[in-house]
């Protein structure tokens, strides 16, 4: 195990420094995003609001080759709308949802600081193949938190007692080598619950279904069937209707949530979906969707996100658990520090490592510390 701790370390170590200390930052992604773009993500609010299809309209105008895939609700009555242009998506479109629903401005996720960080947590900068490595790196931190606690538990027998407050505290008064290997000792054992919870589920935002099926196995629940996202398959294309008057629809078929996002149909067939936080979930965005024929204007289905079934919504407590939205304050400080511990885990373990590894190759000439402490003992 002492071994598995330390290949994984130094193996997975700047990974996992580069996705906790970006997810750190990301635990205030919405607080440092409005505080910096305020001229994009801040509005006045007015009594009226303005048609979001005007909004679709405008956006389309602009940019004539990136169709709208998806539409971000505001946050609040000063919030703005979120256009996502393109499925990744490759540009965002910022407008107000009052004053004629007039544009404000548009960025890429490479332009401002939290989307950058965002791609660097989740994609490492590298697409899809980033994205999974950074899922097998949160992995591999459950795997090095565990081992870790297993390498750091004190041993039974005589003086058992001193052990376990020398494994849980720092040495006053050492040496710099001892200070760093208490620190990474101490630090780890009590961070490594947060750790074992950040790993699991970062990984379950990567490995989608094996982390559901997973999560129905635990419950004991079975998944329901799938929602078609098609209507039908026209041969020519059909007009939509009005984007507001969908999600009217919508609204009267499941109310009293808060909306999240809106999906809007890319291809003929394809349905709309309106997707919003009912009362009960977990998720800051809801797991709770109407799906509407865009054409005909009839729902095709509703689901609701708080009585779905047991792995559903236990898979839907994954995602703010990752993010630290549960709880409040406490728990996003909770979750900042556990990011922040990895850098510190990395350095600490990579200074204990280079120490002994200098140690086996000095030769007989170098004392190890602790000998050369005891010889002076017997000597006074």
């Amino acid at each position: 195990m002492r071994w598995l701790h330390r290949a994984l370390g130094l193996t997975a170590g700047l990974v996992l420094v580069v996705t906790g200390l970006s997810g750190s930052a990301l635990v205030f992604r919405e607080e440092i995003d409005r505080a910096l773009n305020p001229h994009l993500l801040r509005v006045e609010p007015t009594a009226a609001r303005a048609p979001l299809q005007a909004i679709l309209d405008a956006a389309a105008r602009a940019y004539p080759t990136e169709p709208a895939t998806r539409v971000r609700m505001p946050r609040g009555p000063d919030g703005t709308y979120e256009v996502w242009l393109g499925a990744a998506p490759e540009r965002y479109v910022y407008a107000d949802p009052y004053r004629d629903g007039a544009i404000l401005g548009a960025r890429r996720p490479t332009e401002f600081l939290t989307g950058w960080l965002f791609l660097v947590h989740a994609h490492l900068l590298s697409g899809e193949a980033g994205h999974t490595v950074a899922g097998v790196a949160a992995l591999l931190l459950v795997v090095l938190s565990a081992s870790g606690l297993v390498v750091w538990w004190p041993r039974g027998g005589r003086g058992a007692g001193s052990r376990w407050r020398a494994a849980l505290t720092v040495a006053r008064g050492a040496g710099g080598g001892r200070v760093t290997y208490d620190l990474h000792r101490a630090v780890g054992f009590y961070a490594s619950a947060l750790l074992l919870l950040a790993g699991v589920t970062g990984a379950s935002l990567v490995f989608h279904e094996a982390f559901q099926r997973a999560a129905y196995w635990v419950t004991g629940t079975v998944a329901p069937p799938a929602v078609p996202s098609r209507v039908s398959a026209p041969t020519a294309a059909v007009a939509s209707l009005p984007v507001d008057s969908l999600l009217a629809r919508a609204v009267r078929a499941q109310p009293g949530g808060v909306i999240s996002y809106l999906y809007l149909p890319t291809a003929p067939g394809q349905t709309f979906r309106v997707r919003q936080r009912l009362p009960g979930e977990q998720h800051p965005n809801g797991k709770s969707f109407v799906h509407v024929d865009p054409t005909a204007g009839r729902v095709v289905a509703a689901e609701d996100g708080a009585r779905a079934a047991g792995g559903a919504r236990l898979y839907s407590v994954l995602y703010p658990l990752h993010v630290g939205v549960l709880g409040g304050w406490p728990t996003r400080v909770l979750t900042v520090a556990a990011g922040l511990s990895l850098p510190l885990l990395a350095v600490t373990g990579f200074l204990v490592w280079r120490r002994r590894a200098r140690r086996r190759h000095a030769g007989s000439g170098e004392v190890p510390a602790a000998v050369g402490r005891w010889s002076t003992i017997r000597r006074v």
